[in-house]
């Protein structure tokens, strides 16, 4: 139960009613006509694909396709980043503290829970939200190719998706040893 007064309903009132309201107006708008984006291939730019910066950018990061697919099928590559859980530090939320109690409650009835993290920053390095400079190593495997249907039987999902998790699994261990992680 929301008591008046309380943060959202001040909140909805600062950004309505504040001197700027015409932005949040605006930006329900845009989200509202914008929401189907994703499911429909985002957003085609020619403008922004032919910005010079793409140039530069894929001497930094270089990566190669390992084979053209004929139009009849699509892959699923299974990818994996180790490193990733590094370059950010959790806060020790040991149990019975104040901090895993805070946790505790929104997970309870949400089932999701606010880690608490932190890093270094942008002109120091002791505290901060940028990420740490730890090396990211992403290692791909082949590709699996997968006959392009309009409607799949959650059998045929369910399968492919046990081979993607083998595959990604085997790819894990083939890798982990080269990468730090212990052994199991």
């Amino acid at each position: 139960m929301m008591l008046p007064g309380c943060w959202p309903e001040r909140r909805l009132r600062g950004l309505l009613f504040a001197r700027f309201w015409i932005f949040s107006i605006l930006y329900a708008i845009w989200w509202y006509v914008d929401r189907a984006k994703p499911w429909q291939g985002g957003r085609q730019s020619d403008v922004l694909r032919h910005w010079v910066i793409w140039r530069y950018m894929k001497d930094c990061f270089p990566i190669s396709t390992p084979s053209l697919l004929s139009p009849s099928t699509a892959a699923l590559i299974p990818i994996f980043s180790f490193g990733e859980n590094d370059i950010y530090e959790q806060v020790q939320n040991s149990p019975g503290s104040w901090l895993r109690w805070f946790q505790d409650r929104p997970h309870k009835s949400t089932r999701g829970s606010i880690p608490l993290f932190y890093s270094r920053g942008v002109f120091q390095f002791s505290f901060g939200l940028m990420p740490c400079h730890r090396p990211i190593t992403t290692v791909v495997e082949k590709p699996i190719e997968v006959q392009k249907t309009p409607h799949r039987s959650q059998e045929e999902v369910d399968r492919l998706h046990q081979r993607y998790m083998k595959e990604l699994e085997n790819l894990f261990e083939a890798h982990k040893l080269k990468n730090n992680v212990s052994i199991d």
